[in-house]
């Protein structure tokens, strides 16, 4: 179920609930309005044959003993919603990323880059550093990826050259362990460590592929550390703990469903969060401008399906195509094979 970074820590403060003889029978969801609106402490312990709470298991446990005539020992305190498993959604998880990893190397060499790509004034670079628009983050990051790299090969390659040896990954990185350059070895970390780990990851999100996602989180983990991100810090470790402790079942499960595609083809898979975002797209269209009220929005999503098709059907018969499935057509099938770095 991915979720954003305020939903996730608001609900996480439910997922150590403590619940005495029956789990509460509250909606979830009604859970979530009451944790993000504050109005309830981390620590909420539930009797629901009293109906009474407490706001720590010390006054918990007091209150069975009091009420229930039960012996300490005798008390078994569960946890309300450990049926549910959350998880971050992908999408915005790679977004953050990008944008934090963009101000850890801004002064040193990603203003310039920017600058050179045609983020010229104040306002433009302040766009580039923040990462507004993400599709165009990806190709800049993309952009500096593959240039550096390519600088970083030049010296090995004329070592090589000059002592009439084949170049090869592996003669490369026995290579640069005996190099001593200090802007050598931050450029060399910054895009074979950082930079790389999240292509990969991207790419593992594209393409379904929980391997890639993993390796990428785990070598980019340190931006988070860097740039003092605890939300995600605290995502980090509570997926990797989820991932190891859940039962074989549920892990092939979600291994296999860490994205999806819903054109069909396995190279433009998306994460749910972007699944629902595209989805709300496609329901504006439908309600009036600006924040939708209730009705509004129940009577677009209700009847969105036929609405779509009304839409099609209309120009169909004016003879027009529909801009987005021209958009769809163009976007070629691209191989996985032939892929470079996306």
């Amino acid at each position: 179920m991915p979720i954003d970074v305020i939903v996730f820590n608001a609900v996480f403060k439910f997922m150590d609930s403590i619940v005495c003889f029956k789990a509460s029978k509250r909606a979830l969801s009604d859970k979530q309005d009451e944790a993000v609106d504050e109005q309830i402490a981390p620590e909420h312990n539930v009797d629901e044959n009293t109906s009474s709470e407490g706001e720590s298991s010390d006054v918990f446990i007091q209150h069975c003993m009091s009420s229930h005539e039960l012996k300490e020992d005798d008390i078994e305190l569960v946890l309300e919603f450990d049926w549910v498993h959350l998880r971050i959604g992908y999408r915005h998880y790679e977004m953050n990323t990008v944008r934090s990893y963009f101000e850890i190397i801004w002064e040193v060499f990603m203003k310039d880059l920017a600058f050179a790509m045609g983020f010229c004034s104040e306002a433009a670079q302040q766009y580039a550093k923040k990462g507004s628009d993400h599709h165009k983050s990806g190709e800049l990051l993309c952009i500096l990826c593959h240039g550096t790299i390519e600088e970083l090969l030049v010296p090995y390659v004329r070592m090589c050259k000059a002592a009439n040896h084949y170049p090869t990954p592996t003669g490369y990185l026995n290579w640069t362990k005996a190099v001593k350059s200090p802007k050598y070895q931050y450029a060399q970390e910054q895009i074979l460590t950082y930079a790389q780990s999240i292509l990969n990851f991207r790419k593992g999100v594209r393409h379904n592929k929980k391997e890639l996602i993993m390796a990428g989180k785990f070598k980019h983990s340190p931006i988070f550390h860097g740039r003092n991100h605890p939300k995600y810090q605290q995502i980090e470790l509570i997926e990797g703990r989820n991932d190891i402790l859940m039962p074989p079942k549920v892990k092939q499960f979600v291994h296999k469903f860490q994205a999806v595609s819903q054109s069909g083809q396995i190279d433009r898979c998306e994460d749910m969060d972007f699944q629902l975002e595209n989805l709300n797209k496609r329901s504006k269209v439908w309600t009036p401008k600006g924040v939708p009220s209730e009705s509004d929005w129940m009577r677009a999503f209700r009847n969105l399906e036929k609405l779509d098709k009304l839409r099609l059907t209309t120009l169909e018969r004016m003879g027009c195509n529909d801009p987005k499935g021209v958009i769809r057509a163009s976007s070629s099938h691209t191989p996985q094979e032939t892929e470079i770095l996306e």
